[in-house]
């Protein structure tokens, strides 16, 4: 690592703190934030009357969301440095699991994945992640490392997987009103 790269690790560090620091004082979430909760959850989501308000589709959301948890079980194709994920990724993780919710930019893919695609029917979309939680949820091995975070046990990375779920699922609206907030 040059010098550049560990003064930028340390920027990001400090700004992930500083936000951090202000976003842990607000009240933790109260929904129940479990895998089988989300899995019931999308089940029941209208997705003939679902929009998305984000710069994603509502297909293009859950292949993100399949893809982060399929990673999870088979390895991602790109990570970030072992010094970020110390720096910024395991901080970001704690303030994130105190809080029980998640923030991060919703169009960001994650390193290294295939493009999304848009010509792909939601309701298809949405069985893959569903089959992806599953599969999750079945697993019985060892867990990949997050691109980010780095080693999760299996209860840290359900609760990972739940609040990516459920921050995606803020960019979901019925006829112009938010369904999730």
């Amino acid at each position: 690592m040059n010098r550049r790269q560990f003064n930028l690790a340390l920027l990001a560090g400090a700004a992930v703190a500083v936000g951090g620091a202000v976003w842990v004082h607000l009240p933790a979430s109260d929904q129940e934030l479990s895998l089988a909760a989300i899995s019931r959850e999308l089940r029941s989501l209208p997705l003939a009357n679902l929009d998305s308000n984000g710069a994603w589709s509502i297909s293009e959301i859950f292949q993100h969301l399949a893809q982060s948890i399929e990673y999870s079980l088979t390895g991602y194709p790109q990570a970030k440095s072992a010094l970020f994920q110390t720096v910024v990724g395991t901080p970001a993780f704690y303030v994130f699991s105190r809080k029980k919710a998640m923030r991060h930019p919703l169009d960001e893919p994650i390193p290294g994945a295939p493009l999304l695609q848009q010509q792909i029917a939601p309701e298809l979309a949405l069985q893959r992640l569903l089959t992806a939680i599953e599969q999750f949820q079945q697993h019985q091995g060892r867990l990949a490392p997050h691109f980010a975070y780095g080693e999760l046990s299996a209860s840290q990375y359900a609760l990972a997987h739940a609040m990516h779920i459920r921050q995606h699922l803020t960019e979901f609206s019925v006829n112009g009103t938010q369904i999730y907030g």
